[in-house]
């Protein structure tokens, strides 16, 4: 219930009675406890549009919203309204955004959207690329040595890979960025970097965004919707049984865009993701491990939301 000083006259059918400018210490407890419980109902309003007896009127006289008034002691123009939800209004006035009363049922819980929960996806070889879809979805990006690419890019996460080798290629140093910190695999067998400071075997950190585990072979770093494993030449993800819209944004990247909704495996025709990967592998290319300076960034982002998500299910 809210009353708008602006709505608020004298009635011309009441005589102005005075308002007694100091409270009782009975009334006063009753006023604290009152702001106390329905501290949104306090309305501070022009003492000099009430009428006696406590009663806010409008133009016409009608009576609104019996309760409590103080004048203040200082016999300022202004006074302390606490509207008593347990009266009922007698003509209530109109209002676009009512106040909930204490006994109105709280509004019904929203289920949460899980898109590709527990699923898992893969990179090894030369490199080959196995989706979260579950259902055989497989390509290959060959890319060029001595190139890094996006791999996974969500609001909380970005992992990037540098590509290695001669002829064929392969999946060389890791970078994961996530919030403020950066994590590094080294695919030379060093221990591992979080900004800049190895780890020792079995050290587990836990970050800002995420918690870091090395045990002297693989680096697996975890957050809110992803297990992340990385070892020499291989990378698995694991989604978490939440999935991966928990932060209300869909990853992308050349691993990440194959958790999605549909649950429709792509087929690589191609060495570089043809038939597979939305645009072409070079839309992937960042300039370091720690990049998210491509056609594609999630990264600390708002980016295809879940209106987004309904327009593609439209499109289909």
């Amino acid at each position: 219930m809210a009353v708008e000083s602006t709505q608020v006259t004298n009635n011309p059918n009441t005589p102005n009675n005075h308002v007694q400018e100091e409270i009782d210490e009975t009334l006063k407890q009753q006023v604290e406890k009152l702001i106390e419980k329905y501290g949104e109902n306090v309305v501070i309003i022009d003492g000099s549009k009430l009428n006696g007896a406590g009663i806010i009127t409008d133009s016409q006289g009608h009576v609104h919203a019996p309760g409590i008034l103080h004048q203040n002691s200082n016999s300022s123009a202004n006074a302390i309204y606490i509207i008593e939800p347990t009266l009922e209004d007698t003509n209530p006035l109109p209002s676009d955004d009512p106040l909930p009363r204490p006994d109105d049922p709280p509004p019904p819980p929203v289920d949460p959207i899980i898109i590709a929960a527990n699923e898992m996806g893969r990179i090894l070889g030369d490199p080959h690329f196995y989706g979260f879809e579950g259902n055989g979805e497989y390509f290959d990006v060959m890319g060029k040595a001595g190139e890094t690419y996006n791999l996974i890019s969500d609001k909380d996460v970005q992992v990037n890979g540098q590509f290695i080798g001669g002829g064929a290629t392969l999946l060389g140093d890791v970078g994961i960025k996530a919030g403020n910190d950066k994590i590094k695999f080294n695919t030379d067998r060093t221990a591992p970097t979080i900004n800049g400071k190895q780890l020792t075997v079995g050290e587990t950190v836990k970050l800002d965004k995420c918690t870091v585990t090395w045990d002297g072979n693989s680096l697996t770093v975890t957050t809110n919707e992803y297990e992340i494993k990385v070892s020499q030449y291989t990378m698995e993800v694991k989604t978490g049984a939440n999935g991966v819209f928990t932060d209300g944004v869909m990853p992308h990247g050349l691993l990440g865009q194959t958790a999605d909704e549909n649950n429709i495996a792509q087929h690589g025709t191609g060495n570089n993701g043809e038939g597979a990967i939305e645009g072409v592998y070079t839309d992937y290319k960042v300039a370091d491990l720690f990049s998210d300076d491509f056609k594609y960034n999630k990264y600390n982002s708002n980016k295809y939301g879940l209106n987004v998500i309904e327009e593609e299910k439209e499109e289909v």
